[in-house]
């Protein structure tokens, strides 16, 4: 080609000289074409590194966040899901060194985050309640190769990722859920100004765990595809909603049969007249199978210092009392399929320090709030109850009806702005599970001031307008206790949920009022968890609590298998003592040494559901599991609050 181009040239000197021109303008653009040549491959590099980013900051997306619920602190388990996430980029090349909480936009530093770490991330919640998400973001100096001949020895590459995770499992609230029969667990919270060590992991604002739940309990409630055959619409009630408890200088409670009895105080939940405390009375004999209830709160002082400095009253102080806030919602589809939620009603239950009439008119009872005057509960005859309206005295504990209730107004709510949900025209575009139909509200519980503890419990089901006999219940508990109990006596299914049930979204705060043990129902666990493994957590299980503490599932015999928890020591080997062993060898699972007493910290129980390999089986090391529900057999103390939570590995997905 130089040849060819030299025949053109002009000879002579000039021409030469010329010649000369040529050859160093071709120089240069030789150097040119290599330089944009090298440009060229080196885009080619980045483009596949980027590539090579995008997918490790995806994978480490979505390992990091099956790290989150594997701590208790919200710090800790950000920094294992950092941990993780700088892991997985590892094993794909790419080395990240700081890693960091995530900034967001106008954080002072934001603008200068990369100097500060190249690899951060950051916790979120999910899109359905008790998801949550896990945003990574990384910058990568990727190693160029022509391009050092400009001066850029490294590109700086950056990638982002969000991945959702459900790993909660649905807790039943109760049984209560199902009847509205208590029994001596119920519920409760404490106010944002009271201390962890009260037995409430997240609801003061200065619990290290506060930030797991912004203090806010989350419920599903959940409505079988065949409710709407039958009723249009949901009556959500709560029962003892306020922080007040009565002054009572005497304890008179009733027989099934109606005979009146005066009582004192039984030494174990009930002392004196102390308004600081719960009562309450066990009427369990066969002929009085039932709780007679008296106090359901308790009186605490708020923190001093951090998450400390709590405790209870020399007397009875309303203004340490809580207020708490419950709001219903449900989550509407878009056209895009996204979820969002929809508010349909807020109700404030008051403290008697801030609003007395609201908080004692709600003492005591099961209400409805906002609910039309045709929709709350009505106050029952004597006859209506004991089918003999010449007992004396005993009218004295119908006289309640529901009270009147307001709730708080909500201009955004769809619909009416109360309780009583009409499920045809309030809830337009609800997201409908499309393999069972069902359909779900959701109520967030939150403590919203004070430091004293609001005992409370929650039920949902058809309202009074779909069968004013099936469905109605006195207000007030001590009278709906032997109303129901009655009716189940005469083999009558009055004021049921119809199916619906009511569940903590992962976590459930629980208080015992009595020293006894009892079972609870903790979650149904389909077959398809075979095998898996689950984390339940206990929070602050006072010195009341005595081992073992067990698991076993409701279709298995609990000589099969049962997953139990004690010291581990040869001396107290409470799980021995207490279980049987199984025709095929001891299948129990024992899991110490394990303190049962954790004042205001978290014990983990861990274990494999059956339908895999189960310790100390001597036959072939399966056991077939067909689903069931899982029972925690559990000794707490007396007005002992605590908390469980429940896990469950699954598999997360990416959404961004």
């Amino acid at each position: 080609m130089f040849h060819f181009i030299e025949s053109l040239l002009p000879r002579g000197e000039d021409g030469e000289r010329e010649r000369g021109q040529i050859v160093v303008l071709l120089a240069l653009a030789m150097v040119g074409l290599l330089v944009a040549g090298g440009l060229a491959t080196d885009a080619g590099v980045l483009f596949m590194r980027k590539s090579q980013l995008d997918r490790a900051v995806d994978a480490a997306a979505l390992a990091g966040v099956t790290q989150l619920p594997t701590e208790t602190d919200v710090a800790l388990a950000l920094a294992a899901s950092n941990t993780r996430g700088q892991q997985l980029l590892a094993a794909n090349g790419i080395i990240t060194t700081t890693a960091a909480e995530c900034l967001e936009p106008g954080h002072p530093n934001y603008a200068n985050r990369w100097n500060l770490y190249d690899y951060c991330g950051k916790r979120t919640p999910g899109d359905m309640p008790g998801s949550i998400r896990y945003h990574v973001e990384v910058r990568w100096q990727a190693e160029t190769y022509f391009m050092k001949l400009v001066g850029f020895d490294t590109f700086p590459l950056v990638a982002e990722a969000t991945a959702e995770y459900m790993p909660m499992v649905d807790i039943f609230s109760s049984s209560a859920m199902e009847t509205s029969i208590l029994q001596s667990s119920n519920q409760a919270i404490f106010g944002p100004q009271s201390c962890s060590s009260m037995g409430d992991a997240y609801s003061p604002v200065a619990s290290p765990w506060h930030g797991e739940t912004n203090g806010v309990y989350t419920y599903r409630i959940r409505i079988p595809a065949d409710y709407l055959t039958r009723h249009d619409k949901l009556r959500v009630e709560l029962f003892d909603p306020d922080t007040a408890n009565r002054r009572q200088s005497s304890y008179v409670t009733y027989n099934l049969n109606g005979v009146r009895q005066t009582l004192s105080s039984d030494g174990t939940t009930c002392s004196g007249n102390d308004q600081r405390e719960p009562c309450l009375f066990n009427k369990g004999t066969a002929a009085n199978p039932f709780w007679w209830f008296v106090r359901i709160d308790e009186n605490r002082t708020s923190r001093t210092s951090g998450d400390t400095g709590c405790g209870t009253p020399g007397s009875y102080t309303p203004n340490y009392n809580t207020r708490t806030e419950f709001r219903l919602y449900y989550l509407r589809q878009n056209p895009d399929g996204s979820l969002s939620e929809v508010d349909l009603a807020y109700y404030i239950g008051e403290s008697d320090g801030t609003n007395a009439a609201e908080a004692l008119a709600t003492d005591m009872h099961w209400v409805s709030p906002g609910a039309p005057a045709e929709e709350r509960m009505p106050a029952f005859t004597v006859g209506d109850v004991f089918g003999n309206p010449t007992r004396p005295d005993a009218s004295t504990i119908m006289s309640y009806a529901e009270p009147a209730t307001t709730t708080q107004p909500c201009p955004s709510c769809s619909g009416d702005g109360n309780f009583i949900i009409d499920l045809l025209n309030e809830t337009p575009g609800i997201f409908v599970d499309p393999s069972t139909g069902s359909r779900d509200i959701f109520l967030d519980v939150k403590a919203i001031s004070g430091a004293s503890e609001n005992g409370f419990e929650l039920w949902a089901g058809p309202p009074r307008s779909s069968d004013p006999y099936k469905y109605s219940a006195p207000s007030y508990v001590n009278a709906r206790q032997i109303y129901l109990q009655l009716k189940r006596n005469a083999d009558e299914e009055i004021h049921t949920s119809d199916g619906v049930g009511i569940y903590g979204i992962g976590h459930l705060p629980m208080n015992s009022n009595t020293t006894n043990r009892v079972d609870i129902p903790l979650a149904y666990l389909g077959p398809e968890f075979g095998g898996q493994r689950i984390y339940i957590d206990l929070f602050d299980a006072d010195s009341g609590t005595q081992p073992p503490i067990s698991f076993y599932f409701d279709t298995l015999s609990r000589s099969d298998w049962t997953a139990c928890f004690d010291d581990g020591t040869a001396s107290n080997n409470d799980c021995g003592k207490a279980l049987p062993d199984g025709p095929g060898g001891k299948r129990e699972h024992y899991r110490g040494p394990d303190n049962l007493n954790r004042n205001g910290q978290w014990a983990r129980y861990e274990f494999i559901i059956p339908g895999e390999l189960v310790e100390g089986d001597v036959s072939d090391g399966r056991m077939p599991f067909y689903g069931g529900r899982l029972i925690a057999s559990y000794v707490g103390g007396n007005h002992d609050t605590y908390g469980w939570k429940m896990t469950i590995e699954s598999r997360p997905f990416l959404v961004k």
